[in-house]
């Protein structure tokens, strides 16, 4: 495998130990970033850099991994702030948007392409789940909420247009 994604991958796990997502399977957070790094790996991403950001997408928002740590976890600097810095963008805080809705808004105009690969992976692996829970109506409210992010994603990627299109279809039938 690749080293910049097992180091960022294994603090990833460090971070997310004893963590459980929300809902009835009681499932390991650690499950949420690795569907997410897979799901891009599925759409044919396979840069170091966004992949290894994929795994620590959650851990600035959700463990006491601090910036620092991601830092000093990964051995090339350049890579490190390349990682850090879109694991920034993902990060929602609340201290400067108003809500996630203006937020996401901001990484539709903004972010770069990185970022928003990600943040449609997440968005789709999390619709996924609420989909898994019967929370249909959530799903739909919680996809539509970054529409413009997974609109551009499925413009340049078909995969990613047709699974999205699937899950869609998914929620409308229920």
């Amino acid at each position: 495998m690749n080293k910049l994604i097992d180091i960022v991958k294994d603090l990833a796990y460090i971070g997310h130990e004893g963590q459980f997502r929300r809902g009835p399977k009681h499932t390991p957070y650690i499950e949420h970033p690795k569907a997410v790094v897979e799901k891009l790996e599925d759409w044919g991403i396979t840069n170091d850099v966004i992949l290894a950001a994929a795994w620590a997408h959650d851990l600035l928002e959700d463990t006491d991994i601090d910036e620092q740590d991601i830092i000093d976890a990964i051995d090339d600097e350049n890579k490190s702030f390349k990682v850090l810095s879109l694991v920034k963008s993902l990060t929602y805080d609340s201290s400067k948007w108003n809500s996630k809705s203006d937020w996401l808004k901001y990484i539709a105009a903004n972010e770069s392409l990185s970022v928003k690969y990600i943040k449609a992976a997440d968005r789709y692996c999390n619709t996924i789940d609420f989909c898994e829970a019967g929370r249909y109506k959530k799903a739909k409210s919680y996809l539509l909420d970054a529409w413009s992010i997974i609109e551009e994603i499925s413009r340049r990627n078909m995969k990613a247009k047709t699974d999205f299109e699937l899950l869609v279809d998914e929620i409308d039938a229920e």
